[in-house]
C-alpha cells in the first residue's frame, strides 16, 4: 500500500452536458470511491483474496495509522487500488489481518494467551507495517513473556523422558549382569541409566 497525492475529479464531468459512455464510468467510479470514503461508509476490502466488510470509522480508529491515513474522507492520500469487485486491495495476510481488525473493533485481542507464537508474529509484522503501536507493544510484551515458558515447558518434557529411559536402562542392564557371564554389557548400559539420572536432577536443579 503506497501514498499518493489524491488526484482532482476530471473538470470534464462539470462542464459537459453530453458525457460519453466512458466518462459515465469514471464518474461512477469516482462517485463510488467517495461514497467509500464518507464518514458513515461500509467499506469492502480484499485482503490477500479474503474480502472483509467493515466501517470506515473502524478503519480510522487509531487516528496516526497507515489504515486512517488511508481511509479517512478528509486525508490528501488516494485510498488503496480496488480489484474488479470495487473492494480495496490490500496486500497482506488475511488469517493476520482478521486480527488487526478485530482489534481495531475491541481495542484488544481477544484470547492472546491462546495464540500461536507464529501468528502473533504475523500480527506484530501487521501491527507495526499500518503504524499500529499500542498492538505493536502488546504482542511484543507477550511473546517476552511466552518465550521462559517455552523453555520450561521443554525442560520438563525431556525431564519426564529421562526420568523413564534411566529406570529402563539400570533395569536392563542389572538383568543382563544376572543371566550373562559378559557383564560388561550391562554395567555400561547401568552407568548409561545413572548418567541420564544425574542429567534428570541437574534439569530440575537449574531449570
Amino acid at each position: 500500500v503506497g501514498f499518493s497525492p489524491r488526484r482532482g475529479n476530471d473538470e470534464i464531468h462539470e462542464n459537459t452536458g453530453k458525457r460519453s459512455k466512458a466518462d459515465l464510468n469514471s464518474s461512477s467510479s469516482s462517485s463510488s470511491n467517495s461514497s467509500s470514503r464518507s464518514g458513515s461508509a461500509i467499506i469492502r476490502l480484499n485482503v490477500g483474496g479474503r474480502i472483509f466488510t467493515t466501517k470506515r470509522s473502524t478503519l480510522c480508529e487509531i487516528p496516526d495509522s497507515m489504515l486512517a491515513t488511508l481511509f479517512d474522507p478528509e486525508t490528501p492520500y488516494a485510498a488503496p487500488e480496488v480489484d474488479d469487485t470495487g473492494a480495496f486491495f490490500l496486500g497482506r495476510d488475511p488469517g493476520s489481518f482478521e486480527l488487526v481488525l478485530s482489534y481495531l473493533r475491541r481495542k484488544h485481542l481477544v484470547q492472546l494467551n491462546e495464540l500461536g507464537a507464529d501468528i502473533c508474529l504475523q500480527v506484530l509484522d501487521d501491527a507495526k507495517y499500518f503504524g499500529l503501536e499500542d498492538l505493536a507493544k502488546a504482542l511484543s510484551t507477550h511473546l517476552k513473556k511466552e518465550a521462559p515458558v517455552c523453555v520450561s515447558d521443554w525442560f520438563e518434557a525431556v525431564n519426564d523422558n529421562l526420568g523413564s529411559i534411566d529406570g529402563h536402562l539400570s533395569a536392563i542392564g542389572d538383568h543382563l549382569k544376572e543371566v550373562s557371564d559378559d557383564t560388561s554389557l550391562g554395567d555400561n548400559l547401568s552407568t548409561i541409566g545413572r548418567q541420564l539420572h544425574g542429567l534428570k536432577k541437574h534439569i530440575v536443579q537449574n531449570c
